[in-house]
């Protein structure tokens, strides 16, 4: 007989680009981080495209590293933005921005602060929810190279 133990959940990591199918996440996520007693980490993958493509030669280093602090400083304000001040969660929730390839960086993430589940939200669309099942997905990637369970909520 297959076991029916409960899952410990004592990090959630709630994975966001904003948009509001992946926020439809949030409300579980928060959920969740509540009901386990468990620490809650809003993540925001910035995606990073090769230097050359992104910027005219003419740029200089200190300004793509201006540009990326600018753009961390941004999405960190907006992840705090995502927690209501009246929200009961039993810990204060971790706010984290880094750089990389979308996928990858949730799944490293959920690896560095040790995260007992991802919950993302993703398109509902007809559209999306085929492209869901293809190699280049971001949610498909996550479960496939997540080393925890991940949770995905229809937007």
């Amino acid at each position: 007989m297959p076991s029916t133990r409960e899952l410990e959940v004592r990090r959630v990591l709630f994975a966001t680009d904003f948009s509001p199918a992946s926020l439809s996440g949030l409300p579980p996520a928060i959920s969740i981080a509540r009901d386990r007693k468990a620490q809650l980490a809003l993540a925001h993958i910035i995606s990073v495209v090769p230097y050359s493509e992104v910027a005219p030669q003419w740029y200089l280093a200190s300004d793509v590293v201006e540009l990326q602090g600018k753009a961390r400083l941004s999405s960190l304000e907006q992840l705090q933005r995502l927690i209501p001040p009246e929200e009961n969660l039993p810990q204060e929730p971790d706010f984290l921005v880094t750089f990389g390839f979308v996928p990858e960086g949730i799944v490293k993430t959920a690896g560095e602060i040790k995260a007992d589940l991802i919950v993302m939200g993703v398109n509902s669309s007809s559209a999306a929810r085929a492209a869901s099942h293809l190699y280049w997905s971001i949610a498909h990637y996550v479960v496939c190279e997540s080393m925890c369970p991940v949770l995905t909520i229809r937007g």
